[in-house]
């Protein structure tokens, strides 16, 4: 690797755009983030425009190039959310807003995939139902789509032209048939899409395109800069904090959180993820004040005992994924007295989703765990990271790059122009962790117990929540 190689990655998240530049040792010289446009044409519908996800993308690169020390990018590396099918025409432009994956309208579909394959369960954050939806309620965007995009796809196609997939997001569909590496013909026949409909699969290490010149005037990058195919966004952040490590256990805190853990000889087990959790703070933060950041947010929570005086937040705020699915699963705010003000609120957002974590963490075996390995944008915020550790009773690390998602980004794009030989070698020079939070075994007592009672009482509403969904 040259000593002057600068590696961009793109990183599209369900709520925001992050473009960041890495140098030739893996560290940022450049980060930039702008927030994404959200709808909500009903109470457990959420979309996105396409279109806003390059405009911000834009902005993004242009601000990145400001701040690094070089404009000349050796490689570009592009990752994002899963799930999602953006409907474009044959010129690559958007038919339609794009349902996210959090997105509950496709319950039904769920239903009758489930009825038609003998009892094969397909959660309504996948894809599958999700073009199945579109099928039966908007068939003319199916009859003028050229291919149904990936999000970290349609942005690489904006910037090369070249339409093509990876198997970390194809795998997320529901669609793909992994023993063949191929798209399953089974199931597109099922949901009523050609396969020419689909993108192309290819390696997340293989040059996908060159930056073109119109892309190269909107961004400032350099005409013929090479972009590698990328993957998804779970793929990425495995790579940036080298999960294969042994008994590393990774805890994701973006807009959702998830939870993948290796065993003693570094194989991966996938440990379960939640429906939302940093957008929790979005919530309570466009309620309240808009004008607060999220820093100003977790500053006032601190000033709030632990267990946030009697208040519990229960996270499910558009359905609920793990440890058990549920597509009517709503949120609640329990425990509320005139003496609570808006920093008990923020308190209890932040253990409620923890209290989830810890959840999930047990489903695996609490007790074969010691050190959890936090990254994304929640890792940033030391109170949260000591809520982890305090009501999980383990130590908490983050790598020395907390925006790890990028970071796998940028050591696929190296790998892709042969800057490293292999992945490992990427990983192994590139991701660093270090321990930063110890738990406080004076606070185990209140939170098991704040804890216990969270478990008890989300058992207890789960017969209530089909009542208020309309």
């Amino acid at each position: 690797m040259k000593n002057k190689d600068y590696f961009m990655a793109i990183d599209l998240s369900t709520t925001a755009c992050k473009v960041l530049i890495f140098n030739s040792d893996g560290v940022p010289v450049a980060e930039t983030h702008r927030a994404m446009p959200l709808f909500y044409p009903k109470p457990d519908w959420i979309e996105a425009d396409a279109n806003d996800w390059w405009r911000l993308t834009v902005e993004c690169i242009r601000e990145a190039l400001q701040q690094s020390p070089s404009s000349q990018i050796a490689c570009i590396g592009v990752c994002g959310l899963m799930h999602v099918m953006v409907p474009v025409s044959a010129s690559g432009e958007p038919l339609d807003r794009v349902m996210l994956w959090m997105d509950q309208r496709c319950k039904s579909q769920c239903e009758w995939i489930k009825n038609k394959t003998s009892d094969r369960l397909i959660p309504t954050y996948l894809s599958a139902p999700k073009l199945r939806w579109i099928l039966e309620n908007k068939p003319e965007v199916v009859d003028k789509t050229y291919k149904f995009m990936f999000g970290k796809d349609y942005i690489r196609m904006k910037l090369t032209g070249e339409f093509a997939t990876d198997e970390s997001d194809a795998g997320g569909s529901a669609l793909f048939d992994g023993k063949n590496k191929r798209w399953s013909s089974e199931m597109l026949k099922l949901i009523g899409i050609s396969e020419d409909k689909m993108l192309p699969i290819r390696n997340s290490t293989d040059i996908a395109g060159h930056v073109t010149k119109s892309a190269a005037e909107k961004t400032g990058l350099a005409v013929r800069t090479p972009v590698v195919i990328g993957a998804s966004d779970v793929r990425s952040t495995l790579i940036g904090i080298n999960i294969h490590t042994p008994n590393r256990v990774c805890l994701y805190m973006g807009t959702a959180a998830w939870v993948s853990i290796s065993d003693e000889k570094g194989s991966l087990n996938w440990g379960g993820a939640t429906a939302t959790f940093g957008v929790g703070l979005r919530w309570c933060r466009e309620m309240f004040d808009e004008s607060m950041d999220y820093p100003d947010m977790v500053k006032l929570a601190q000033d709030v005992p632990p267990g946030s005086d009697g208040l519990i937040f229960f996270p499910h705020l558009m359905g609920e994924r793990w440890p058990k699915f549920n597509s009517y699963a709503r949120g609640t705010i329990f425990g509320l007295t005139l003496s609570h003000q808006k920093k008990h609120v923020i308190r209890a957002i932040l253990e409620g989703n923890v209290y989830l974590i810890r959840q999930i963490i047990e489903g695996y075996g609490i007790d074969r765990i010691e050190n959890i390995t936090a990254t994304g944008g929640g890792a940033k915020s030391e109170l949260w990271l000591q809520i982890i550790s305090d009501v999980t009773q383990k130590t908490v690390s983050v790598p020395r790059v907390t925006e790890a998602t990028a970071l796998g980004g940028a050591m696929l794009a190296g790998v892709g122009i042969g800057a490293f030989a292999t992945l490992d070698e990427a990983m192994n020079q590139w991701v660093h962790i270090h321990d930063v939070c110890f738990p406080d075994a004076k606070l185990k007592g209140i939170y098991d117990k704040m804890y216990d009672l969270y478990r008890r009482m989300d058992n207890d509403l789960e017969k209530y929540y089909p009542e208020v969904s309309f």
